[in-house]
């Protein structure tokens, strides 16, 4: 590397650095355009939105009032926020995104329990926006829970048939306008266990990795029998042994995983059947994974 290209690396480097401890309102501690960074971050994050320059300088503005006023409360809840942005960015990426799918729900419920202050009044307005339902409900049906619904069946399925498969983009919009149209014809027990799909989605990312092998065949058994009931032809797969490569749909006369979605998207109720134990066996198994590691992400959200 030349000379006057590391140069320039430090500089900016340096220049980053101060500009990540400017102070923008003196105290103890004083606010700095770091924390005002990690708490945006952390908001966008936990809420699942992206803020436009105009929502950013609202919520600077309302961390720099809080530093004049010298509201400690508020500035506790700030400087408790960034020291668990902090705790949260050294989690994988699967832990991170099942401590913010447990994190969402809590903080949305603080934030309607105080309808009268302005700041989370405006902070629901920016989620719900950006989260508009798909189908009205008692919960209303969101595109994320209908998304999620369908990327889990795609894993238990896959995993049950040894055959890798995703979701694209038309399959899910497929399944989201068949489900948004069923929806209100669901039981509320139906409704609720929909919308909880984005937690549990996260869940089965963040512990399946961690199954005993033993642990993770049962699962692939219980999912096997799912796919028995729906779609009688697929004989119950066994899974490969280790080191084996599992046979192509084509070799063992059976339709692949994506052949089996993307003719069952308007199956809702049905697949509701095979998600009921499923679910609750590995909430179980979650809670057990979070209890053994201190459970991380437990957060008590203080600043509104």
């Amino acid at each position: 590397m030349r000379p006057c290209r590391v140069s320039l690396l430090l500089f900016l480097a340096a220049a980053s650095a101060v500009a990540a401890e400017k102070v923008l309102v003196p105290g103890s501690p004083p606010l700095t355009e770091e924390v005002v960074g990690r708490f945006t971050e952390f908001f966008e994050w936990a809420l699942d939105v992206q803020l436009t320059d105009e929502q950013r300088e609202l919520v600077r503005q309302d961390l720099s009032d809080s530093w004049r006023k010298k509201d400690k409360e508020s500035i506790t809840g700030v400087l408790d926020t960034v020291a668990r942005q902090k705790d949260f960015a050294q989690l994988s990426r699967t832990d991170r995104e099942l401590v913010r799918q447990q994190l969402t729900t809590e903080l949305i419920d603080e934030l309607r329990k105080t309808p009268n202050d302005p700041l989370a009044r405006w902070v629901l307005q920016v989620y719900e926006s950006a989260h508009q339902p798909i189908a009205e409900g008692r919960p209303p049906l969101t595109r994320q829970s209908a998304d999620a619904f369908v990327e889990v069946l795609c894993f238990m399925v896959s995993e049950a048939l040894g055959s890798s498969f995703k979701p694209d983009r038309a399959l899910k919009d497929a399944w989201a306008a068949s489900l948004a149209k069923d929806y209100p014809g669901f039981s509320e027990e139906q409704k609720q266990q929909i919308t909880r799909m984005p937690l549990y989605w996260a869940a089965v990312r963040s512990t399946w990795p961690k199954l005993p092998k033993e642990e993770q065949k049962k699962y692939r058994a219980q999912w096997g029998e799912g796919v028995k009931a729906l779609w009688p032809q697929q004989a119950s797969p066994a899974a490969p042994a280790e080191g084996a490569t599992a046979a192509r749909p084509a070799e063992r006369g059976k339709k692949s995983a994506a052949e089996l979605m993307r003719e069952s998207a308007s199956r809702h109720q049905a697949f509701m059947g095979m998600m009921n134990l499923s679910m609750q066996t590995h909430y179980t198994r979650m809670n057990s994974i979070n209890a053994l590691g201190g459970s991380p992400w437990r957060y008590e959200y203080r600043y509104w």
